[in-house]
């Protein structure tokens, strides 16, 4: 096998995420935007909602269909173009003062190069690594998403002060760009590659509903909407508790989301059942979340711990999630699989967001009752993790599937 699986899967993965990681700045850069667009932050929140859900259905459009074709040289070049018209038109909004343009281009083009690139560079690593090792390569290829908050939220405020907000979104483009042509430059597949397979509408039911990929959909749903609950609101939080300088609290959250990706994915490659991944997070969170509801006092120690434990879980769930389809559903199916799986992550943009949205604006509320009401769904999510652990293993296959292609097509060569 020509080439190297770190250099040419691995490497360009991770600086493609460390792309669009930015898009989770939001938290710490949104008070700009609404300042230089002359609005309250509250109306810029269905924005972040919208770029979330156009996350997951471009990844699930990139997974299914002719769109799971072409080689990854193309795909990453296909992310690089609409992340520069997004980054493009996002820096115009901002001139014209246009919160409709401005909802065009961070939510629709922006959110689109976040699905498009998110996928695609992680298939690439997984045909590099197709017996063992894919959850720590995985996980490092993720860690860029998490550690692109860790650059981007401190440099971003910086940048504003000394050039103003328009002048720092096309320095990103920029930097962006940079990163985009290294990933180019370095990104293969391997010489011994399955090509996907295209799928109709009766193959992804008969898929969907094996290997219980029902309960992994809602489960993972679940959990990311919970954990944008509350990323999404983070900044937020700190003003709350009266911190001065929140960049460090948004520093520590990063470099948590960070690690949790390439912790979960090196823990996945020593665990017979992946599953077990995701019911020690889900314990842990709603265990947390409880304790803090019960105590009633939210302390800046208790902030900061709780903020750590929940992007440690939300970085693990997603670096597990790709390792968890590959033991249950054959390689040729997986890219349409994980395509449909993180479209729940758009779903959960909007309920996550609108969650934390509707107590803490709407209803005036705190933040300990959002985590009451967070830590109840974690446990709705613990119940299915527990469910697919008890769950005799199993893998689907494609014989089945395959069988009934083979006669359809002997029907229909016969009726011709």
């Amino acid at each position: 096998m020509k080439g190297n699986k770190w250099l040419n899967a691995v490497l360009p993965a991770f600086l493609v995420h460390l792309c669009i990681g930015v898009i989770y700045c939001w938290s710490t850069i949104k008070i700009d935007f609404a300042r230089e667009l002359n609005v309250a932050v509250a109306e810029l929140e269905p924005t972040f909602s919208l770029s979330i859900f156009f996350v997951g259905l471009m990844a699930m459009i990139s997974g299914i269909g002719r769109f799971n074709m072409g080689s990854p040289k193309i795909n990453v070049i296909i992310c690089w173009a609409l992340s520069a018209i997004g980054f493009s038109g996002l820096g115009w909004s901002i001139n014209i003062q246009d919160l409709r343009v401005f909802n065009l281009f961070f939510g629709v083009f922006l959110g689109s190069a976040v699905g498009w690139g998110y996928l695609r560079p992680i298939r690439n690593v997984i045909m590099w690594f197709p017996k063992e090792g894919a959850g720590i390569a995985i996980g490092t290829a993720l860690s860029g998403f998490g550690l692109s908050k860790v650059i981007f939220a401190p440099l971003m405020p910086y940048l504003n002060d000394i050039y103003g907000l328009e002048t720092t979104v096309y320095i990103l483009m920029g930097f962006g760009c940079v990163l985009f042509l290294i990933a180019t430059l370095l990104i293969k597949r391997p010489e011994q590659w399955v090509a996907p397979i295209r799928f109709g509408v009766r193959d992804l039911i008969y898929l969907t509903f094996k290997g219980s990929f029902y309960r992994i959909w809602i489960m993972f749903l679940i959990i990311t909407a919970c954990g944008l609950s509350i990323i999404s609101f983070e900044k937020a939080l700190a003003d709350s508790m009266k911190i001065e300088n929140v960049t460090w609290v948004v520093i520590v959250s990063a470099l948590s989301n960070a690690a949790g990706r390439f912790v979960g994915g090196a823990i996945s490659d020593r665990m017979l059942r992946k599953e077990i991944n995701y019911v020690v997070l889900t314990a842990l969170c709603g265990i947390v979340g409880f304790i803090i509801v019960l105590i009633g006092k939210f302390s800046v120690a208790t902030m900061i711990g709780y903020l750590v434990i929940i992007n440690l879980s939300f970085g693990a769930s997603f670096a597990t999630l790709p390792v968890l389809l590959k033991e249950r559903f054959p390689y040729e199916a997986l890219t349409t699989i994980y395509g449909l799986a993180l479209f729940a992550w758009g779903i959960a943009g909007i309920i996550g967001s609108g969650l934390g949205h509707f107590v803490i604006y709407d209803h005036n509320g705190k933040f300990v009752e959002l985590i009451a009401i967070i830590s109840v769904f974690f446990f709705v999510a613990l119940v299915l993790a527990l469910s697919l652990l008890l769950q005799k293993k199993y893998r689907a296959n494609l014989s089945n599937l395959l069988y009934f292609q083979q006669l359809e097509n002997r029907v229909s060569e016969g009726n011709d």
